[in-house]
């Protein structure tokens, strides 16, 4: 019996071993490392860069204090990504994600206003490289930090997603959007079942 229970332990095992590991992948930005200057922000975690265009200047930046809604392995609240300015109504950044076998995407983020900032963030997707852009979630952002969280449509498998993200509402040179633990999840195709 214990022959027999030995030989399956040994065929189960390299079958294990050979079979391939799915699951999500993950790219995030907490803005803890961000110095309130540069426009090109690497990820905290995975692959991907986030874009600011040229309307965000020093003095529409900066890196307050953050949240720890939406943390991946948060101990602490540290920095987040502030864009102000009424002028800059209708502008906005960019994320470049390199993406592989992906079926399904999510975003999410932890994101707060000031009383006269920012009060719409709409988004948009590029599956083709930025040649086309098709109309994404849109959130309506309030005076407290609130976890935003929305599905992606993905059509198709893209090799690279471009996710822009477009500010409207703000009523004053001083009005901010505050934007934390930024996350978006990829989920994998799923494998065509083999029939025996």
């Amino acid at each position: 019996m214990l022959i027999g229970l030995l030989s399956r332990i040994v065929i189960i095992v390299p079958l294990a071993a050979v079979m391939p590991a799915h699951g999500s992948t993950s790219t995030n930005w907490d803005f803890n490392q961000y110095d309130g200057d540069v426009r090109r922000i690497k990820s905290s975690d995975g692959q991907g860069s986030l874009v600011l265009g040229e309307d965000w200047n020093e003095v529409s930046l900066s890196n307050p204090a953050g949240s720890t809604l939406n943390a991946v392995d948060a101990t602490d609240s540290g920095k987040a990504l502030s864009l102000s300015g009424m002028a800059r109504n209708g502008k906005g950044f960019e994320l470049f994600l390199p993406l592989e076998n992906c079926g399904s995407a999510k975003v999410s983020a932890a994101v707060r206003r000031s009383g006269t900032g920012f009060a719409t963030l709409r988004m948009a997707l590029s599956l083709d490289g930025g040649k086309t852009f098709q109309d994404g979630p849109v959130w309506s952002i309030g005076e407290t930090w609130a976890i935003h969280s929305s599905d992606l449509a993905m059509p198709a498998s893209p090799s690279q997603l471009i996710l822009r993200f477009e500010l409207d509402g703000a009523s004053s040179s001083r009005g901010t959007l505050l934007l934390d633990n930024l996350l978006i999840k990829c989920e994998p195709l799923a494998e065509p079942v083999r029939q025996n």
